[in-house]
């Protein structure tokens, strides 16, 4: 089971994900590869908000195996860019979630 878990506050976004869909075998599990596309996609968006100078600060972004997580702490000009893009990220992984609910729990987008 992949747990998806995402909030923010006034100055930060938070996603968190851990574990495995463990729909079909390693290399084949679309929903995990799934996922995975929306976790590194996000990543490097907030990677390019950095490189923009948007963010306060480095970001917090770790992509292992079963446990990814991603903290962004965009300036305040930029919290709704940044929102916009996790906001994005929380359609599909509520989609997901829903076409696929014995492999995928997902607490969306919430205000911490």
């Amino acid at each position: 089971m992949v747990n998806i878990t995402m909030t923010h506050s006034e100055n930060t976004l938070f996603l968190k994900v851990e574990g495995h869909a463990g729909q079909a075998e390693k290399g084949c599990d679309i929903v995990c590869a799934s996922v995975s596309v929306l976790v590194y996609t996000l990543a490097q968006y907030v990677k390019w908000m950095y490189e923009r100078h948007e963010l306060k600060r480095s970001p917090l972004i770790e992509l292992e195996e079963g446990n990814a997580q991603v903290v962004a702490r965009p300036k305040a000009e930029f919290m709704a860019e940044g929102l916009h893009a996790f906001f994005v990220a929380s359609v599909g992984f509520d989609l997901l979630a829903r076409n696929y609910p014995d492999y995928i729990t997902f607490n969306g987008l919430k205000e911490a």
